[in-house]
This record gives C-alpha cells, structure tokens and sequence, in this order.
C-alpha cells in the first residue's frame, strides 16, 4: 500500500515535485509513519511500472505522473501471500 500512499501524495501535491517536496507532505500527513524514509525506493517501484518519470539529474530528484489513470494496487493483492513454488515441487 506504500506505492499507493506516495502515489495519492505526489497527486496531492500537484502531480509533480521534488522528493523532498514529496517526502514532506507525507512525513506531515503519516507524522508517525516510516515512509516518508524509503519514499524514493516507493518511486523507483512506480517508474518501473511507468507510473511516474523520475529526473536523475536534477538533485533533489523532479517526479511526475504520467499515468493519471492509475489506479493504485488493490488492497487484496497488498496484503495477499503469494504462494512461490519450485518446478521440483
């Protein structure tokens, strides 16, 4: 659900801004809560899925959405565990 939560932030915020920018909004909306800490890991998740553009060269890093139809990950696939199994099985 953190993907969601940094995701519905950035949105917050406009739909683009700075990680610092970003990690601020949500360290003042979650004040008890460690993800304004791996913020930038939760980004990375959402550019490999072509959610967000991260510019790696600007620094703090910009982000942007650029898929506004997003629909977050489904709170059943969250908290689901998958069962892995090995082909020897």
């Amino acid at each position: 659900m953190s993907q969601n939560k940094v995701y519905m932030a950035l949105k917050e915020i406009g739909g683009e801004g700075t990680t610092t920018e970003i990690r601020e909004h949500l360290a003042e909306k979650f004040p008890n809560s460690t993800l304004p800490h791996y913020t930038v890991h939760q980004l990375r998740n959402l550019e490999n899925k072509d959610i967000v553009d991260i510019d790696d060269n600007t620094s703090p890093f910009y982000v942007r959405i650029i898929d506004h139809n997003w629909e977050g990950i489904q709170r059943s696939l969250a908290y689901s565990e998958l069962q892995l199994q090995s082909k020897d099985e």
